[in-house]
């Protein structure tokens, strides 16, 4: 089976200062999110996990977070850009109300209208469900 995952590029072999060259020879800055690539890797390979690497601009490769993507950008990121740009810790807090509310009272089309973790509330065994929240069973009796 051919190996999809794009080549890891050592830092040794990356232009000093973190800086690539462009065709028409101008400087462009490395992403931020590259220079913490090797030590996110060791952090997973420590942990025993696998990490997968995605082409840019290929959409279908990790669709359930570019969908999740677009759903925080059109139902939070438009309506808190102020926050964002005036009050980064108000704009955290916002972001983890607005999280919390996603995930325990916001109706999924995908998931028969219910919310995320009713869903898996639903699943679990009685025993098992008194290891959630306190609140667990209005979240489930509200469908």
């Amino acid at each position: 089976m051919q190996d999809l995952h794009p080549p890891r590029i050592p830092p040794q072999n990356l232009p000093a200062g973190g800086e690539t060259q462009s065709r028409q020879g101008e400087a462009n800055s490395q992403e931020k999110g590259f220079r913490l690539a090797e030590p996110f890797h060791q952090t997973a390979t420590t942990l025993g996990l696998t990490h997968y690497h995605t082409y840019p601009r290929s959409p279908k490769m990790n669709a359930h977070v570019e969908r999740f993507n677009r759903t925080l950008s059109e139902e939070w990121i438009v309506y808190h850009r102020a926050s964002l740009r005036d009050d980064v810790s108000k704009a955290n807090q916002l972001l983890i109300d607005y999280l919390l509310w996603y995930n325990t009272k916001r109706p999924h089309a995908s998931l028969g209208l219910r919310s995320p973790f009713a869903g898996i509330v639903e699943r679990l065994k009685a025993a098992e469900r008194q290891k959630w929240w306190t609140y667990t069973a209005s979240v489930v009796d509200n469908k």
